[in-house]
């Protein structure tokens, strides 16, 4: 009798530390798990603004294409950067040249659709937008809104934008529309 309670004793010893074991396990697992979205965060989204990374919009570029393709929607680009940043930061700093970045991030996030609009920051004060199901000429609407509530939320800054929709004709890579786009923004500013 004495035998069997000790094995018995044995045997609940051994059931809670299996228990225990498989608790850490599973608290190892959920771990990892937050340190990899973690990671895939920091690859994927800029720390300051929380806009999607340069790296990211090949991925995002090439979903809207898919979804072009199959149902005919509309796919516009709009890029944007805050006027006269360097002088914001040379006049003001750099703290409030990077509240101006995260006001203008958290603005064009909540006037473009969260599920379906992808939002990047390019560098510095340039910013991407993929606009999904959307022609050219709500695209430049929306531009033009997300440049008039900026103004009101900063006292009077103002954003340059260049505006791009890409039809079933247009074969080019998102990269080669970025830089083309980018080159128009700059002609643009030597022009004014």
């Amino acid at each position: 009798m004495k035998e069997k309670n000790k094995l018995e004793l044995e045997i609940e010893k051994l059931n809670r530390e299996v228990e225990l074991l498989k608790r850490m396990d599973m608290k190892k697992d959920y771990l990892i798990q937050s340190l990899e979205h973690r990671l895939l965060m920091q690859n994927t989204t800029d720390l300051l603004t929380e806009a999607y990374t340069k790296q990211h919009i090949v991925k995002k570029y090439r979903e809207a294409i898919k979804m072009r393709n199959r149902w005919g929607f509309g796919v516009t680009l709009c890029l944007f950067d805050i006027r006269s940043m360097s002088n914001v930061n040379d006049t003001y700093g750099t703290d409030f040249g990077d509240s101006l970045l995260k006001s203008f991030s958290k603005l064009s996030k909540h006037l473009i659709r969260d599920e379906i609009d992808s939002f990047f920051r390019i560098e510095g004060d340039k910013f991407f937008v993929i606009l999904v199901d959307c022609n050219i000429e709500n695209g430049k609407k929306i531009c033009n809104r997300i440049n008039r509530e900026f103004y009101h939320i900063t006292d009077g800054h103002t954003l340059n934008y260049e505006v791009f929709e890409v039809t079933q004709s247009h074969k080019n890579s998102v990269e080669e529309y970025l830089k083309m786009m980018l080159q128009k923004m700059r002609y643009r500013k030597r022009v004014n």
